[in-house]
């Protein structure tokens, strides 16, 4: 679900176990984990949250110099 990359902790102490030294942080991450997807999963809706009143508002497209709508993928 989430990746390593975003979580420094994880990645040292992924290296401490595969170099079979025993990791405090891995206990911690183990024990603090599920209240960490719940932050992530709020922090998700709380930046998809629309207000009722600009459901309707639709973003202008501002062209570049280049005549492409700046935002967009091609």
């Amino acid at each position: 679900m989430l990746p390593l990359a975003g979580c420094p902790g994880a990645w040292v102490a992924a290296r401490q176990i595969r170099s079979g030294r025993p990791s405090t942080i891995f206990e911690v991450l183990k024990e603090t984990w599920g209240k960490r997807l719940e932050m992530v999963e709020w922090l998700d809706s709380w930046a998809d949250f629309k207000p009722k009143h600009l459901s309707s508002v639709q973003p202008v497209p501002v062209e570049g110099g280049d005549g492409h709508v700046a935002g967009r993928s091609h």
